[in-house]
């Protein structure tokens, strides 16, 4: 989301004045239960930020996202490298408890043709779906893709009938 004057602080709950200090951050939580989630792609006063008691966990994920944009992606059905050019599937960040079984599981990479027939696709589906209608989970956003798309192979090279229909 992009600043706009006026809009409210996710942490305060007042006005963020356009000559007042702010900052903004990227997409980092898709669920909208978390005490996180207002910031995930928001903007909020520099001054409230700095002494919000769950300023720890934003740095924590931040820095965890910023970490596997850097890092080589590595198929973990195949164990290869994915190419820049490849498009790959990634949940990216699932939970911070490491005794949940989805913890290990974090912005575990695939290459998208290798997805339903790695190893543990369906262990990995059934916790995503737990995860997905527990109390404590709520998204717009989905973890589990539509295999079907995105493993079409006029998708893969950027030629989708969706695609054409919208050019034509």
């Amino acid at each position: 989301m992009s600043f706009r004057p006026g809009m409210s602080c996710p942490i305060c709950h007042r006005p963020i004045l356009s000559d007042e200090a702010r900052v903004s951050f990227p997409p980092f939580e898709r669920n909208q239960k978390s005490v996180l989630f207002p910031l995930s792609g928001g903007t909020a006063h520099e001054a409230c930020y700095q002494t919000w008691e769950e300023r720890p966990a934003v740095e924590y994920r931040l820095a965890a996202h910023d970490e596997f944009d850097r890092r080589e992606k590595v198929c973990a059905a195949c164990g290869e490298t994915i190419s820049a050019r490849e498009g790959y599937y990634t949940p990216a960040f699932l939970t911070e408890d490491k005794t949940n079984p989805l913890y290990l599981y974090n912005y575990v990479t695939l290459h998208w043709p290798h997805l339903e027939g790695w190893n543990d696709y369906a262990k990995f589906r059934q916790l995503v779906e737990q995860m997905q209608t527990a109390e404590s989970w709520q998204s717009w956003n989905p973890v589990l893709p539509n295999t079907k798309y995105n493993m079409d192979p006029e998708r893969q090279r950027g030629e989708s009938s969706l695609w054409r229909k919208r050019q034509g």
